[in-house]
């Protein structure tokens, strides 16, 4: 099933970059398989994460699956493409919330990767995996130079680590954040770039 699309016109050959990550609901023993596509519907070569309940009710995962194509001058349509497995004893209901990110780079650029290359939007990702103990990566993005900000506050939202604070360039970023210290339970953080700001929560389980 398509979940997303995107269309690009390449105006001279180069690679696309196709991102799909969000949030994945899925009823009990229910397997979810979710990926970013040059086709419409997902298939084995494609690639995918999997995301399967596991407990009594419901199963709340988050996702991310990147692939890279190479295009030629004109247009190309990407996707977000899924497919539910049931069992015997599924229910066959889902509800994913993601986003599809489609980036194009002319043929000039030599190298595709996940560092430095300026995106087209700002955005601060949902950690993954979640719960996490005791290390995780926090990734964000930023589409021009600005201020950043990304801090980690507890429950009562207290602040509990400043990881980063201070000018940084276009790009795509990620840190590491260690929980070590901070006891089981929801904590939050929290990213201000320029006029952006966004905080998402996650889960410390020891």
């Amino acid at each position: 099933m398509t979940l997303g699309h995107n269309v690009i016109d390449a105006p001279v050959p180069g690679r696309v970059v196709v991102r799909f990550d969000g949030e994945c609901y899925s009823g009990v023993v229910d397997l979810i398989v979710l990926a970013a596509s040059n086709n419409h519907e997902w298939g084995l070569n494609d690639g995918n994460v999997g995301v399967e309940a596991v407990n009594s009710n419901y199963n709340i995962s988050t996702f991310s699956h990147t692939r890279v194509y190479n295009v030629v001058t004109g247009v190309d349509s990407f996707f977000a493409a899924g497919q539910n497995f049931v069992n015997t004893f599924g229910t066959g209901i889902a509800s994913v919330y993601g986003t599809l990110i489609v980036e194009y780079y002319p043929s000039s650029v030599t190298a595709v990767t996940e560092t430095r290359l300026a995106p087209a939007n700002f955005r601060l990702d949902q950690i993954y995996p979640n719960p996490f103990n005791p290390t995780t990566e926090i990734r964000y993005q930023i589409s021009e130079i600005s201020n950043v900000s990304l801090k980690v506050y507890d429950i009562l939202g207290r602040e509990v680590a400043t990881l980063v604070n201070g000018k940084d360039t276009a790009g795509r970023c990620s840190v590491k954040f260690d929980g070590s210290r901070l006891a089981s339970g929801v904590c939050f953080y929290r990213l201000i770039a320029g006029s952006f700001g966004n905080i998402k929560n996650m889960v410390v389980l020891k």
